[in-house]
Formats: structure tokens, C-alpha cells, sequence
């Protein structure tokens, strides 16, 4: 069980910092963008950085599929997902100047991302009875608004820089990765109380247990001594016979 749990922490530990790298590298893309105007950028470049990530996420869950074991649990598919991601980040890389011509979309994709995985964090929090949970999931739902609107978009163009999307998208990330932190430390504080709940608890239980196994043994000590007691009572005759009144002389009727 507990080997279990750990294998489950450690899989979500580098879930999170896959999220919390990408959210940096989004979060620093966009404000090159965005406040370093001298700086030449180009739509494949992102291309370029996305189908790596990609690629490297794939050779993070194959590496997990075989670290823990993964065979163990039928529904474990790290292996599969990692084939996959691997096939795509080299798709990526080698359409590249393709997939910029609609790197709308791909921006879209990454805010929606960010969005669903707040909104996934605020069902956490609300789980551990976090006031903040309200907040992030209005925050979620709106970043989530803003990936559907760069998707769905109505007359999409070649290639777009409107500063409206990427500050859509340095807000998103920097959101998202605030959340994520946030959401892991809360766990980490969650965890740690439950488990000292958790001894609190075994201690008390071992305390009654260790309380009503000393009340028995004190009463068959009891007992026994009660019993050690009256078969020496009938085993001493002059004890007997002291028990035994004499008979009166007066009340001997000749």
C-alpha cells in the first residue's frame, strides 16, 4: 500500500513539474514577445519549442512505464502516451514552418490546456475545504473562455502577433503556473496533516487496546489469586475447624 502511494506521488510530482516548465517557457516566450520588440521571432520557432517539449514529456512517461512497473496496473497507458507524444513532437519538428501558419491554434490549444488544468486544481482545493477554490475556478473558466476564442476564431489569419494574444497567453501561463504551485503546496501540507492525523489516531487506538488488555489481565490476576486463595482456605484444616463453632455446654440437653 504504501509503495503504492509513493509511486502515485512521484507520478504526480513530475506531472507538475512538466506543467510548471511548460507555464516558464510560455511565460518567458510571451514576454519576449511582448516587452523585447527588438527581438526577431518567428512562428516556427514556437513550432520548434512545442514538438521538443513534446518529445521530451513523451521520454518522461516511457521512462515511468518502466521505473514503476508499470505493466502492474492494467490501466496504465504511460507507455502508449509517450510512443505517441514522441511521434507527434517529431510531426512537429518536421512540419514546423506548416503548423506556424496557424500558430493561432496553437496558442489556443496551450491556453485551454492551462484552463482545464486550473479547473481541475479548483476541484482539488474544494476537496481539502480551501477557501480559495471559488477563485480559481473563475479563473479557469475564463481562461478557458480565452483558448476557445483563439481557437473558434471566426476569420483566422496567416500569422497573428496582435499583442491581445500574447498577453492572453503571459497572463494564462503566469496564472497557471501560480495555481499549480499553489494547489502543490496545499497538498503537501494536506498530506502531512492526514498523516499525522493518521498516527494521532493508531496511537490512541494502540493506548485503548494496550488500557483494555492490562484491565483483563489485572482481573485474571484477580480471579486467580481469588482462587489460589479459597483452595487453600479448604485445604488448611485448623482454619477449618476455627471456622467450625464449638458447641455450647449449656445448651447440651441430657
Amino acid at each position: 500500500m504504501k509503495t503504492t502511494d509513493n509511486k502515485e506521488t512521484n507520478s504526480r510530482g513530475v506531472t507538475n513539474l512538466i506543467v510548471i516548465v511548460t507555464a516558464l517557457i510560455f511565460v518567458a516566450l510571451s514576454s519576449l514577445v511582448l516587452f523585447v520588440p527588438d527581438v526577431i521571432f518567428k512562428p516556427s520557432y514556437l513550432c520548434y519549442v512545442v514538438g521538443g517539449a513534446v518529445i521530451i514529456v513523451g521520454i518522461v512517461q516511457i521512462v515511468r512505464y518502466f521505473v514503476n512497473d508499470a505493466y502492474r496496473n492494467m490501466n496504465e497507458y504511460g507507455f502508449s502516451i509517450g510512443t505517441l507524444m514522441i511521434i507527434l513532437g517529431i510531426c512537429v519538428l518536421l512540419r514546423a514552418e506548416v503548423i506556424s501558419g496557424v500558430i493561432d491554434l496553437v496558442l489556443g490549444v496551450v491556453v485551454l490546456l492551462m484552463g482545464i488544468i486550473m479547473l481541475q486544481h479548483s476541484l482539488d482545493l474544494k476537496r481539502m475545504n480551501d477557501a480559495v477554490w471559488g477563485l480559481v475556478i473563475v479563473i479557469a473558466a475564463l481562461v478557458i473562455a480565452c483558448g476557445v476564442v483563439l481557437i473558434l476564431k471566426p476569420t483566422p489569419l496567416q500569422i497573428s502577433y496582435e499583442v491581445l494574444i500574447w498577453w492572453i497567453v503571459l497572463i494564462s501561463s503566469a496564472l497557471g503556473l501560480i495555481v499549480n504551485l499553489y494547489t502543490m503546496i496545499r497538498i503537501a501540507l494536506y498530506t502531512h496533516k492526514e498523516k499525522k492525523q493518521a498516527e494521532q489516531e493508531m496511537k490512541e487506538r494502540e493506548q485503548v487496546i494496550a488500557a483494555q488488555s492490562q484491565a483483563e489481565a489485572d482481573a485474571q490476576d484477580a480471579a486467580v489469586a481469588q482462587a489460589s486463595d479459597a483452595m487453600q482456605t479448604e485445604a488448611d484444616p485448623q482454619t477449618v475447624a476455627d471456622a467450625v463453632p464449638a458447641d455450647d455446654p449449656d445448651d447440651i440437653t441430657l
